[in-house]
């Protein structure tokens, strides 16, 4: 086999390996939906950014109402202060590790 038959059959290969698109505009739908994708991507660890924040701020504003109700003295709305510091430090400990799970399970999956 020569070297022109050798091109010939190369270029016959090459013609037969062409994949045929099944729509005309299948390269730019593809595209699109990537670009999609990014932007949803971006989006959502900029919504993670705000959630970490406002996580942080509120368990720092939960410890400071734990601190807060445990040194007042005095009975509120008739109830002893014990039991309003007990039942309020055991919803923010379940919402806090609630929350703590939840991040980390977010970020197990990124």
């Amino acid at each position: 086999m020569d070297e022109l038959d050798k091109k010939d059959a190369f270029g016959d290969l090459m013609t037969k390996s062409t994949l045929e698109m099944p729509f005309s505009d299948f390269e730019d739908t593809v595209m699109q939906l990537i670009e999609e994708k990014a932007a949803q991507k971006s989006k959502i660890n900029r919504e993670l950014r705000l959630s970490r924040f406002f996580f942080i701020v509120g368990s720092i504003f939960g410890f400071v109402i734990s601190i807060l109700l445990s040194a007042i003295k005095e009975p509120l709305f008739g109830i002893d202060q014990n039991i309003i510091a007990l039942s309020f430090q055991i919803l923010f400990a379940t919402l806090f590790f609630t929350h703590v799970e939840a991040f980390l399970n977010v970020k197990k999956s990124n």
